[in-house]
């Protein structure tokens, strides 16, 4: 009898490291387990909530973003010589003007730092909506003009 005594002593003795490595006990056996599943599964939605609005928060900062050029940029007009001033002008993410070759050369000619809308290559494709950038105001004036001579250009 002693020797069995003794087994089913090691045998409990067992069981129970078990369960204290399985994470189980016996008043909790499995509906921990299956807790956790109910858990796991209302946890999906929300994670993909939280995805979705993460998301969104960056496409919305994308779109507002603005790139400064200032601080690379002289704040001297080499065409006209004159003082520019810092200001924030719209951009056309994307936007190419290689298929209007007489703006292109007249851009960079004539009127290289106009305040009006700039296209991406203006300012190496940097996604942006806006740039801040030196503005000259003669430039802007050349820009104005240049665009009422030649309308469709």
């Amino acid at each position: 009898m002693s020797g069995l005594g003794g087994l089913l002593l090691f045998d409990d003795a067992r069981r129970r490291t078990q369960e204290r490595c399985s994470g189980l006990n016996r008043s909790a056996s499995r509906p921990s387990v299956l807790s956790f599943g109910r858990k796991a599964a209302r946890m999906i939605p929300r994670v993909h909530t939280l995805l979705l609005c993460l998301m969104a928060m960056l496409a919305l900062a994308g779109c507002a973003s603005t790139a400064n050029l200032a601080k690379n940029e002289s704040s001297t007009c080499e065409v006209h010589k004159c003082t520019m001033t810092i200001q924030v002008v719209d951009c056309a993410p994307g936007g190419f003007s290689g298929y209007r070759p007489e703006y292109d050369t007249a851009r960079w000619t004539q009127f290289p730092h106009h305040g009006r809308i700039h296209f991406s290559e203006d300012h190496g494709y940097i996604y942006a909506r806006h740039l801040q950038t030196y503005v000259c105001p003669d430039c802007t004036k050349v820009h104005d003009e240049w665009r009422k001579e030649h309308p469709n250009k």
